[in-house]
């Protein structure tokens, strides 16, 4: 299966993450091209060691996007992977607003089985 593939990229950017309890990878497809890549990551204040703000995969992916290109007719592959395996994996609801705007219209995420569902924010 095609989205079998792009799973795979968003569960290889999922190991890029330095969340230590779950691990979230994100791509974004337009007609057969991957345009952008994320992942979850949780960050520091300069002046504090401790970790107590995190970006998500779906953020960074949009975020990631070359300047001028249309997502109109992307898609996006949010994968997540916590100590048992693939987890679900569907985007918050300030997620769910970013990806709507921006034109995205289809979305493809993990569920605890493994499996990806097509959902719509």
């Amino acid at each position: 299966m095609i989205r079998n593939r792009y799973f795979k990229l968003a569960k290889k950017q999922s190991l890029r993450s330095n969340h230590h309890t779950f691990n979230v990878g994100a791509v974004i497809r337009l007609k057969k091209r991957i345009v952008s890549f994320g992942y979850n990551v949780l960050k520091t204040h300069p002046k504090s060691n401790k970790l107590y703000k995190s970006t998500h995969a779906e953020f960074m992916a949009l975020n990631n996007v070359p300047y001028g290109i249309d997502l109109k007719d992307a898609e996006i592959y949010v994968y997540r992977e916590n100590a048992s395996g693939p987890a679900m994996a569907r985007p918050c609801i300030d997620c769910c607003e970013l990806i709507k705007r921006s034109g995205i219209r289809k979305m493809y995420y993990s569920i605890d089985n493994g499996y990806a569902e097509e959902s719509i924010c």
